[in-house]
């Protein structure tokens, strides 16, 4: 794994890790080529870590939507204007531990 700014870096998802280390197949088909090998059964939990990154990894960088949203904000002078203000609600959201409206 490689933290890069605000990027992770992962070598591939974990359950394709582990079968790609598994290239035998199954155990039936492992016992019918008449080899063995070790068998990988991952938990829920890890699971389910390997969808959040997966989905992690294929969200957009930048949110369009949000950025839209902002310059918007900005434009109508409801955002921006008053850095008195601003300060103010980040210092009690910060205290508080509210995120404020979404």
């Amino acid at each position: 794994m490689k933290i890069d700014g605000k990027r992770l870096e992962f070598n591939g998802p974990l359950n394709e890790r582990v079968e790609s280390k598994n290239t035998a197949g199954s155990p039936a088909t492992q016992k019918a080529a008449g080899t063995s090998g070790d068998l990988v059964r991952v938990s829920p939990d890890v699971q389910l870590a390997n969808d959040a990154i997966r989905a992690a990894l294929a969200a957009p960088e930048i949110r369009a939507d949000v950025v839209a949203r902002a310059k918007a904000l900005v434009s109508s002078g409801e955002l921006g204007a008053n850095a008195e203000r601003l300060s103010d609600a980040l210092i009690e959201r910060s205290i508080i531990g509210e995120r404020g409206p979404s």
